[in-house]
């Protein structure tokens, strides 16, 4: 069965690393950002971003809430430091 994924080729600087980033700073979706967020407010946040996915992935990324680990077994927390072997 063939593949109906379309492969682009890479975006690359100026020094030829590879930009990941091209798609967000493209004109169009940055000009898009730009009415979007003059449109933001505290009230209104939840409305145009996903905060609780965003909560998430910050907990996450520090260890909290991370699925299949059990918080509330114990857990060695201090343990040697290892010396350098001779």
């Amino acid at each position: 069965m063939a593949s109906t994924r379309r492969e682009r080729p890479l975006l690359l600087d100026d020094t030829g690393r590879i930009r990941l980033d091209g798609w967000e700073l493209d004109t169009t979706v940055q000009s898009r950002v730009r009415t979007l967020w003059d449109q933001i407010t505290t009230d209104n946040v939840t409305d145009y971003a996903d905060t609780d996915w965003f909560r998430r992935q910050v907990g996450q990324l520090y260890g909290w809430s991370v699925p299949g680990i059990d918080y509330d077994t114990p857990s060695q927390t201090t343990v040697p430091w290892p010396s350098p072997t001779a």
